[in-house]
């Protein structure tokens, strides 16, 4: 049957739809939600959302038009001359349209907000919503219908317990409590792909149980169930014995209370075969669960492992380097989990790591040793992300980091809290390894102003846009060696809070620095 605005009625529907979307209705609605429909089915097909963009331009809608910008814009390359005009054309649509586009789910209570700002674009892809986060009760189970018909291309939804809420007496904290078995029992949930459990007041082992047990979750390719602590090792085992989550790819189960138990449980179920992303970090698996992801078979596909804050010792990491089913890591987060010297030695010789883009290791002990294992390993020479903060490395080892031929690709640094001081700094200032970087965090590291005018006279600095030395003594000397820097025209933040450089210093950078400064 054709649609009611493609019947004779077309102009006068045009005539009267400003009254109509007063009142919530729109003739267009279930046209536009069967285009949706589709799309949700098949979000990558280009030519169906193109064509979903025709047809909006042809009802007289502008999000039609910014589909188009948008989709022209993803392929287009940086330094087009277009650019500049579809960019600047991409956010006078928004501006003027999005809450209008977004004005259902707004029905709702739902609006999506960054620190009470309206961002339309962290729930909208190519134009079309298909993220949600929902902080109020009585919207799942409650009011599907509305959200799904509010959003009929959802994929992903974040459900919050807790809604903050401002007022000028101050802030607030709404508490409520998902009924997940009647959640995890709606036919809507087909289409979802992507689910947010993240820390529930009232999820249990059971309501887990209830989730894995939905035959409406058997799309599903990513579940963050993370920081829930009453979970447990039997939501593990609700998780492992589930007969329709076998396609998740993305599991998220950190501070879980799993243990070695829950640990062992994930590692031997098949269900997690299709794994590329697994987070377990802050479990206290220890070594023995460490052990266990190790020798599981059925991990051989992860990309992405966050196993930090675990305890796992210098077995842990042993267990990780020997193992023969993590080659394919990509990244790593291994942070606080005591491995020191003899950890990071078994790490640094292991082929495991040779295909890393991204290592965090804060909070090891690892000291200058450490840090000169790291340094000479060549397993290391694909990684642009390293994170050493907090692990007691001095001048030597920060020497040693900066003399290495295999860190030539880092541009994010993260040597935070480790005593390097003046030498450290003046290493680091002379080193190739800055050539790359885009980002460098060495707050509090006991920097002077000697060391920080090596680093304002390093033209390695040229490419970095983000720069921490918050909480290092360098005085208005340091301060104002940053200000005659000609090698930091690129810095959007520049941290320098916590730094005893007076009120002069402060004018100082004001003056040459502007906003970019965060004091």
């Amino acid at each position: 049957m054709p649609s009611f605005a493609s019947q004779g009625a077309g102009p006068l529907v045009e005539f009267l739809r400003p009254l109509l979307r007063l009142f919530g209705f729109d003739p267009r609605k279930a046209e536009q939600n069967a285009w949706l429909r589709k799309i949700a089915v098949a979000p990558e097909n280009r030519s169906l959302r193109l064509a979903y963009a025709d047809w909006l331009v042809a009802q007289g809608d502008p999000l039609g038009e910014f589909i188009r910008v948008d989709d022209e814009l993803e392929d287009m390359a940086p330094d087009d001359e277009r650019r500049k005009m579809l960019d600047d054309r991409w956010a006078c649509l928004a501006e003027t349209h999005a809450k209008h586009w977004l004005a259902p789910l707004k029905r709702l209570g739902l609006e999506p907000q960054i620190a009470g700002r309206f961002y339309p674009h962290i729930w909208m892809r190519h134009g079309i919503v298909e993220e949600v986060s929902i902080d109020l009760p009585g919207i799942l189970p409650e009011q599907a219908d509305r959200l799904f018909d509010a959003a009929p291309a959802l994929r992903k939804i974040a459900l919050q317990s807790t809604r903050v809420v401002s007022s000028p007496t101050g802030t607030d904290f709404i508490e409520f409590y998902p009924d997940f078995p009647s959640i995890a029992g709606l036919p809507h949930l087909e289409q979802i792909r992507s689910l947010e459990l993240t820390s529930q007041h009232a999820l249990t082992a059971e309501g887990v149980q209830a989730l894995a047990s939905s035959p409406y979750l058997r799309n599903l390719t990513e579940l963050d169930l993370g920081y829930n602590s009453e979970l447990g090792p039997e939501a593990a085992r609700a998780l492992a014995a589930s007969k329709t989550l076998t396609g998740v790819k993305e599991l998220g189960l950190q501070s879980c209370s799993l243990g070695k138990d829950g640990a062992t449980i994930l590692a031997d179920s098949a269900n997690f075969a299709h794994l590329t992303r697994l987070k377990v970090g802050g479990n206290e698996i220890g070594s023995g669960g460490m052990q266990a992801l190790a020798a599981s078979p059925y991990l051989k596909g992860l990309h992405q492992l966050d196993a930090s804050n675990n305890s796992v010792g210098p077995e842990g990491a042993r267990a990780l380097a020997d193992s023969s089913n993590f080659a394919a890591l990509t990244a790593l987060e291994f942070g606080e989990n005591a491995i020191g010297v003899e950890g990071m030695r078994a790490l640094a010789a292991s082929a495991n790591l040779a295909h890393l883009t991204s290592l965090s290791l804060p909070r090891n002990d690892l000291g200058s040793d450490g840090a000169r294992l790291l340094a000479e390993s060549p397993q290391l020479a694909q990684l642009t992300v390293l994170d050493l903060n907090s692990n007691g490395i001095e001048a030597e080892g920060a020497e040693a980091l900066a003399a290495s031929d295999h860190l030539r690709r880092v541009d994010e640094l993260n040597l935070a809290y480790n005593p390097i001081g003046d030498a450290g700094a003046r290493a680091l200032a002379a080193s190739p390894i800055l050539a790359s970087l885009t980002r460098l965090d060495l707050r509090q590291c006991g920097i002077g102003a000697d060391g920080i005018a090596a680093l304002a006279a390093s033209p390695g600095l040229s490419k970095v846009t983000i720069l921490n030395l918050g909480d290092n003594p360098f005085g208005s000397e340091g301060a104002q060696a940053l200000a005659d820097s000609p090698h930091l025209a690129r810095l959007d933040l520049l941290f320098v809070d916590d730094v005893s450089f007076g009120k002069e210093g402060e004018e100082i950078l004001r003056s040459r620095f502007g906003s970019v400064a965060s004091f």
